[in-house]
């Protein structure tokens, strides 16, 4: 079953009366003799009051966003594991929200100024570069090349500019097989990965492969972090340069560089990056059938392919963050509002939605992003003055995920991004979602 809502333009009843079903049918006044039989006292019922008794109404005619059609089924209403509250009810709790909210709000608390982020890779890069050239000669495996990733890089970075994401690429020059033949078979999105081709694995350092030849995540990441912390000894950078407490648990090492007038923190991820036009792993059938992406955006992303991060200890993780930032590289070039919805999103996440970090995190923003792109390929839909639809359209998406506790990975097939968030967690996010839905411009407030 679909239920389909419409949303009209305030110009048919500018002062907000809402005519009923029956004036609309019998416009002389007269109306059938049903209704006195059902109301004898002459009250007569309104379409909308009969559809909504508790005295919720939807705003039908009020909405200013142009005529927009919005279709939920029955099933992405009822399939959550703890369903509370409807998704179809978003547009109309946003119905006081008005784009020079959402522009005021990004002007002033979102908006990086270009110059202070140039300032501060200006400070760290002449840092990063040396330790890795120390880490290289050290052991050659590494190499000295430093891949800039995150948000920053994507054009999605709000708030201070006091973090920066690097992938440090292993020394492979010949392909390699990615093995999923083993008895043991990693989960999704995860392999399994055979010692590299080339003199250099073959020298005597100090990463050891485990008993199937395999190069092991853990024990990379650790003789990696052993390298770099030698590399700011050696370097004179003790005072400058520290690792974070406590240490993460992803395929990063995150460090800590102090400069005269700010704290930086980076996180450098080794990996293993197959070679050009490798092609994607059969988990990432992208596109997705009956999506729409230009040739040239699919041409770019099958040419770049994934990278392969230690995100457990004996599994290597599918990494498409090269794919993602070739996807959103350009996307507003038509001058769109796509990446300012994110941007505004993740702000709130940060100051209000998740301020400690737990429930949902800027990656599931970004999935539910690219998603949301899909379903509105029309560069129309994302002109600057109907920001206010595009928003909301984009934080329903997200809404939905955290209260179904699901969010599909955009490239690879199978893998959950929330399967093993708390629950709990989840339930608190979705609660302040909701309260944010009651009264929009109050979290907007700058």
């Amino acid at each position: 079953m679909n239920m389909t809502l419409w949303t009209s333009t305030p110009l048919l009843y500018p002062n907000g009366w809402q005519p009923s079903l029956l004036s609309l049918l019998y416009p002389n006044g007269w109306q059938p003799s049903l209704l006195p039989l059902l109301y004898p006292n002459g009250w007569q019922p309104s379409l909308l009051s009969l559809l909504y008794p508790n005295g919720w109404q939807p705003s039908l005619l009020s909405e200013n966003t142009g005529v927009v059609r919005q279709n939920f089924s029955s099933q992405n209403i009822h399939s959550s594991r703890h369903h509370s509250h409807y998704p179809y009810m978003t547009t109309l709790a946003c119905s006081s929200l008005e784009s020079t909210d959402l522009n005021r709000f990004y002007d002033q608390k979102v908006q990086l100024k270009g110059n202070e982020m140039t300032e501060t890779l200006q400070e760290i890069l002449p840092i990063l570069r040396n330790i890795m050239d120390y880490v290289s000669k050290r052991d050659p495996r590494f190499t000295n090349e430093l891949i800039p990733s995150g948000s920053y890089y994507e054009g999605l970075k709000v708030s201070k500019p006091d973090e920066f994401d690097f992938m440090v690429p292993l020394n492979i020059k010949k392909p390699y097989h990615v093995n999923g033949q083993h008895i043991d078979h990693p989960p999704r999105g995860y392999c399994f990965l055979d010692k590299p081709v080339g003199d250099v694995w073959d020298e005597s350092y100090l990463i050891p492969l485990d008993d199937a030849g395999r190069l092991t995540p853990w024990r990379v990441k650790q003789e990696f972090q052993r390298l770099v912390g030698e590399a700011t000894e050696a370097l004179g950078l003790q005072s400058t340069v520290l690792f974070a407490d406590p240490p993460t648990h992803g395929p990063a090492i995150t460090i800590v560089i102090k400069t005269w007038n700010r704290v930086v923190y980076v996180d450098l991820a080794p990996a293993a990056i197959p070679e050009r036009g490798a092609g994607l792993p059969s988990c990432i059938p992208w596109p997705h059938g009956g999506a729409w992406w230009p040739s040239y955006m699919q041409e770019k992303v099958r040419n770049i392919s994934c990278y392969f991060v230690p995100k457990k200890d004996y599994y290597w993780h599918m990494s498409t963050a090269a794919m993602e930032r070739a996807l959103l590289s350009d996307v507003d070039e038509d001058g769109g509002c796509r990446k300012k919805c994110l941007c505004i999103l993740k702000k709130l996440r940060e100051d209000f939605l998740c301020p400690d970090g737990d429930g949902i995190n800027s990656y599931h923003l970004k999935t539910a992003f690219l998603w949301e792109l899909e379903k509105n390929p029309d560069p129309e839909y994302w002109r600057p003055s109907n920001i206010v639809q595009c928003f909301t359209g984009l934080f329903k998406r997200v809404q939905r995920n955290v209260e179904e506790g699901s969010c599909p990975h955009f490239f690879i097939v199978g893998e959950d991004l929330l399967e093993r968030t708390d629950r709990d967690k989840l339930d608190e996010v979705s609660e302040k979602m909701n309260r944010f839905l009651k009264n929009p411009k109050r979290y907007l407030s700058v």
